[in-house]
């Protein structure tokens, strides 16, 4: 098990024996990075790479006709090659001394595991990861400022906030660690590095919940809200009791701008595309148009006293409702109308939510 780390303040490059501290005094270093094969990298502050030798560090140069690997932001694959991030935010992967760009990112961190498998943090924030497949990294919806990787190929990530989020945690032995921490001399201001695992599972990330107050500042509004809505793509919007539509801002940490004003809708969700769809008070389906003005959507039954009608949307644009007779209908782009589901439970549905291509759970009633 090796650890490398670096003074944050000189640059200077440290390894741990299992004992103590080993100043490596051929090199000062902005980033450190440890493959699963053992092999150690070190950015310098002009981009230059370099290897970790058994005793010193030499400069890691390109395969022959091909230029050395640079980047400030390093990690390492399971075959020693380095993955790097340039000064620009430019993503750079390098397979046997041959480095090419990945298009379509700018990332400030990045992090891969044994298994291969690459996580970055974009230079918006969001967590992305890389896709071999298509040869481009994938959005996800995970905000980060940094990234590092436990077991099972799972993230783990600090906000802005400096709150930490951990998705798995080690199986291993710790009861020695805070024996050898206290016995080790401690040395300039340290920075760690550690080996980073990504797989594609989906990610849950575990921690203490703390719930904000987000107040509601827009001029206009008539309290109590009555519901919330989130896009796919992360846009936050509530509705207040007189059917005005307020947006969050992030900076603001606030509700504080009318987006649409006095609507008919007092339920509502949006779609990957940020349309809304919602009921009013009598349980009517509205979807907004381009103009922002609403228009009713037919097809679901109007039978009073039943159950009250559920909206669901999925990324892929598919929506469904279950009416107020306990029935399952879908939305018909072609005909601008809700169609009966070909497929129904032997019960009262009600739709909770559509999977991303376009599959929908519901709940007998």
């Amino acid at each position: 098990r090796q650890m490398c780390i670096r003074d944050s303040v000189k640059g200077d490059v440290y390894q741990h024996d299992g004992n103590d501290w080993e100043q490596i005094r051929n090199i000062t270093a902005v980033d450190v990075a440890i493959g699963a094969d053992g092999t150690i990298l070190v950015s310098d502050a002009g981009e230059r790479i370099h290897r970790y030798t058994g005793n010193r560090f030499e400069r890691l140069r390109g395969a022959e006709g091909q230029a050395s690997p640079r980047g400030t932001w390093i990690a390492v694959d399971n075959a020693g090659n380095p993955w790097t991030i340039r000064k620009t935010g430019q993503v750079y992967r390098c397979m046997n001394g041959v480095c090419s760009r990945i298009e379509g990112i700018r990332a400030s961190q990045i992090g891969i595991g044994p298994e291969n498998s690459v996580f970055v943090v974009d230079n918006k924030g969001v967590l992305q990861q890389y896709n071999d497949s298509s040869k481009l990294f994938d959005r996800l919806t995970t905000r980060a400022v940094a990234l590092e990787v436990g077991p099972q190929g799972k993230p783990w990530i600090t906000t802005k906030e400096q709150e930490i989020y951990a998705s798995a945690f080690f199986a291993r032995d710790e009861s020695k660690d805070e024996a050898i921490a206290r016995a080790t001399e401690s040395v300039g201001t340290p920075t760690a590095t550690s080996t980073t695992i990504i797989t594609r599972p989906t990610i849950t990330f575990n921690k203490n919940i703390k719930f904000e107050t987000i107040p509601v500042t827009a001029r206009g509004i008539t309290k109590p809200m009555e519901d919330l809505l989130i896009s796919p793509t992360g846009r936050i919007l509530a509705i207040d009791s007189a059917g005005n539509f307020v947006e969050f801002s992030e900076s603001a940490r606030a509700f504080n701008k009318i987006v649409l004003a006095k609507t008919p809708l007092q339920r509502a969700q949006m779609d990957a595309k940020e349309v809304i769809w919602g009921f009013d008070s009598n349980d009517q389906v509205y979807r907004q148009l381009p103009n922002n003005r609403f228009e009713k959507v037919p097809g679901l039954p109007s039978t009073p006293n039943l159950q009250a009608p559920y909206l669901a949307v999925s990324a892929d644009g598919s929506v469904f409702a279950s009416g107020n007779d306990g029935r399952l209908y879908e939305y018909n782009e072609k005909k601008k109308r809700f169609e009966r589901f070909k497929t129904q439970i032997n019960g009262q549905a009600r739709v909770h939510g559509v999977e991303p291509d376009g599959n929908p759970w519901v709940i007998d009633q």
